[in-house]
């Protein structure tokens, strides 16, 4: 399950609510604490990030919204809280638009056990799944390179990095994006 968490902005929920049924399907709204959570099944738009820079400037207001990977259903209020703890560890977080991949950007400097467990999601122990990813990377993002040294097929490692992608939202044959994981292994 992935989901948007809102904080709340209490004269402008129905709008936000009106937008997201209908860019998103099967949307369910979970209000928790100081947020709004939907959860949803797929996106009828490419890019969230400019939907919800454009539901801002429409709005003409800033807010802070969190577009979340894939979360297993049982944890999502451990995962909502784990992010409220990490945000509140960064001071400019307090608006914007916030994915992993912008919180990991910020923690660089401060990797912690807590701040892995919250970005690799199910492939925290995975070790077949992290030695895949650290070796595709350590390969210059080679996949052929990659595969001879795993010792399995270049579609195998293909399927390995979409699932990741999936899973965490972070895509390795991304520079930026494999950048931000291999800080995360060193």
């Amino acid at each position: 399950m992935k989901y948007i968490l809102f904080k709340k902005i209490d004269h402008q929920m129905t709008l936000v609510d009106e937008m997201m049924e209908t860019q998103f399907s099967k949307v369910h709204k979970i209000p928790y604490q100081s947020f709004m959570i939907y959860t949803y099944e797929e996106a009828f738009v490419s890019d969230l990030h400019v939907l919800f820079n454009d539901l801002a400037s429409e709005l003409l207001t800033d807010f802070f919204v969190y577009i979340s990977p894939y979360v297993n259903e049982t944890l999502l209020f451990k995962h909502v809280d784990t992010l409220n703890q990490l945000i509140s560890e960064i001071p400019t977080m307090s608006k914007g638009i916030v994915d992993n991949k912008v919180i990991l950007m910020h923690q660089l400097k401060h990797i912690t056990p807590q701040l892995k467990t919250f970005i690799l999601g199910k492939y925290v122990d995975q070790n077949y799944m992290l030695n895949t990813i650290q070796t595709y990377l350590e390969s210059n993002q080679n996949m052929i390179t990659a595969s001879k040294e795993l010792f399995i097929h270049r579609n195998t490692l293909m399927m390995r990095l979409e699932k990741f992608n999936d899973a965490t939202g972070f895509d390795m044959k991304s520079f930026k994006d494999g950048f931000l994981m291999y800080h995360l292994f060193v």
